[in-house]
């Protein structure tokens, strides 16, 4: 019998949503002002300005570079330009 077949009359869940689960538990509770990693966290943003945007998030979001056309090598970029 698979193994999703045998959660479910166990009344289990598999193990990538109990990893998902207690992955919310946990950034759920450092929110929390008594909880010992909450001093880590960015200062929340202004709720006047969150009420403004179209995609409000309650804490800034930090800029990162993962655009994969950056990385490439001169090699690779003249090959892709035919050049």
């Amino acid at each position: 019998m698979p193994y999703t077949n045998t959660l479910f009359p166990a009344g289990l869940m598999s193990l990538t949503e109990h990893g998902e689960q207690l992955a919310l538990k946990l950034f759920d509770s450092v929110e929390e002002p008594i909880s010992c990693l909450h001093h880590l966290l960015a200062p929340p943003r202004d709720s006047a300005l969150l009420s403004r945007l179209r995609a409000p998030s309650k804490f800034p979001r930090i800029p990162s570079r993962t655009n994969k056309k950056a990385q490439l090598t001169q090699r690779e970029a003249r090959d892709s330009l035919g050049i």
